[in-house]
């Protein structure tokens, strides 16, 4: 009997900026000699390469599909849906202040989440920090080691002199030997490359007492961790941050109240201009006036 053959691929990662090159690899068995690959909305939109690389110019998801075939005249086809997240280029302008009171689900066009085994990061009305909804790790029932990020989309921060990311965590551990470590890691081009800008370790990361039992953290149990230690090299419109969480066998963790901002700057591409303050000199009354060289809009 002939084994039919199987058409499988995959990327080294998902999400990419507009015009980043994406190679595919060819992951098909049971004797696949050829290959038909299509790409909606990418250049090429098609290719019978065994492993093409492919680039899209637009932001959104996109679709692949692989159709191979053996020696014996057999054909399989393979289409991932959504497979492919395109970023755009020039990111959300600050500030960012996200809460996650209008968001229904992770992950979305704003975050993208990577778990090791599941559940991973979503969306929670169980505990938050304000309003009625944080982003909740279901932490107490992973693996030890595994490791989940919860990372954000594009952000222009190519207009600011300097910035400040702020957010709320809670988490619990079950026993003192647990070895949960946080970190928060940015990025200047588009997630292609990643620094750690902050790292919380078992000994620090604890903001509740331990327990093994479920958490619901509230007032105290939060903690606000400010991060400034961001160079001139990450203010670029495609800057990106992300949490990354590994397991060292403690409690769920929470986090809330996500805030990026910054001064404009003053000389960067000319930004700002005419800028003047008056009366001068001012005793009880001082205005401030400014026009913009382009709009910003958010």
């Amino acid at each position: 009997n002939q084994t039919l053959c199987v058409a499988a691929f995959f990327t080294e990662k998902q999400d990419f900026c507009q015009g980043n090159s994406i190679q595919f690899f060819d992951a098909s068995y049971n004797g696949a000699s050829g290959w038909n690959w299509i790409f909606p909305g990418g250049s090429p939109s098609s290719s019978s390469s065994q492993n093409p690389t492919v680039t899209y110019q637009n932001s959104g998801e996109y679709d692949v599909t692989l159709q191979v075939n053996d020696a014996f005249g057999n054909v399989q086809t393979k289409t991932m849906s959504n497979y492919i997240n395109i970023l755009p280029n020039n990111g959300k302008n600050t500030p960012i202040q996200e809460d996650f009171e209008t968001v229904s689900s992770i992950p979305n066009l704003d975050w993208l989440v990577v778990n090791g085994a599941g559940p991973g990061f979503q969306i929670t009305s169980s505990a938050a920090s304000s309003g009625n909804k944080s982003v909740k790790l279901d932490n107490s029932i992973g693996s030890d080691s595994q490791i989940d990020e919860l990372i954000s989309s594009t952000i222009n921060l190519s207009n600011l002199s300097d910035v400040t990311l702020s957010f709320k965590y809670a988490f619990a551990k079950k026993t003192n030997l647990n070895s949960d470590m946080l970190q928060v890691l940015a990025s200047f081009d588009c997630g292609e490359n990643w620094l750690v800008r902050k790292s919380i370790g078992s000994s620090q990361i604890a903001t509740m007492s331990n327990t093994s039992s479920s958490i619901y953290p509230s007032g105290s149990d939060w903690k606000t961790i400010t991060i400034n230690t961001f160079s001139s090299a990450f203010l670029v419109d495609d800057f990106r941050f992300k949490f990354k969480f590994e397991n060292g066998g403690g409690n769920d963790l929470f986090i809330d109240d996500i805030n990026i901002s910054g001064p404009l700057s003053t000389n960067s591409n000319e930004i700002i201009n005419d800028f003047d303050v008056f009366p001068n000199p001012a005793f009880s009354k001082l205005n401030i006036s400014f026009s913009l060289a382009k709009p910003i809009n958010n």
